[in-house]
């Protein structure tokens, strides 16, 4: 069997989740843009369900229905399909749920963070809500969060920004 810790230094990437939109917000997401909040947003995209579902019993859940503002790096559903499922079942056992919590808090950044923040070729490190770092590039027309790229970018919410990506960031330390 192959463990988490070994998995993630040799792979560099973790999990995976699917949930129900109706789990996050009142269930009324056909309100104005301005009115949806990154999860609800999260929800309508079709693609992160993976992510949606990981976020099942944390304490970030609550939080992303919060105020904000947030920047939310949002893994896509192919992210966690690069993920052994074995490795996956073990990171949504119910006893893993302060390791979700932590990996899913440095795909949150406490600020907003849009791609024109980054205009132009460079780099920005950028703290994260579980207290880690995260890099931010952009290149050559491209937007990059670490090694994942920005798939879908700039995705206004009530309380944020939603950014997809192609890749799970995994904290250094």
């Amino acid at each position: 069997m192959v463990g988490l810790n070994k998995f993630f230094s040799v792979a560099g990437f973790v999990g995976a989740f699917c949930v129900s939109v109706a789990l996050f917000g009142d269930g009324d997401t056909d309100g104005p843009p301005d009115e949806k909040k990154l999860l609800d947003v999260a929800g309508e995209q079709g693609d992160l369900g993976a992510f949606l579902r990981a976020l099942e019993g944390t304490e970030l859940l609550e939080k992303l229905q919060g105020e904000g503002p947030y920047t939310l790096f949002a893994p896509n559903d192919e992210a966690f399909d690069l993920l052994p499922d074995e490795v996956l079942n073990q990171l949504m056992a119910p006893e893993q749920r302060h390791f979700r919590t932590r990996l899913l808090a440095h795909h949150v950044i406490a600020d907003t963070v849009t791609s024109e923040t980054h205009r132009g070729d460079g780099e920005q490190r950028l703290e994260t809500y579980a207290g880690t770092g995260l890099t931010v590039i952009s290149e050559a027309g491209t937007f990059y969060v670490e090694t994942a790229e920005v798939k879908k970018k700039d995705l206004e919410t009530a309380n944020g920004i939603l950014h997809v990506i192609d890749r799970i960031l995994v904290p250094r330390n």
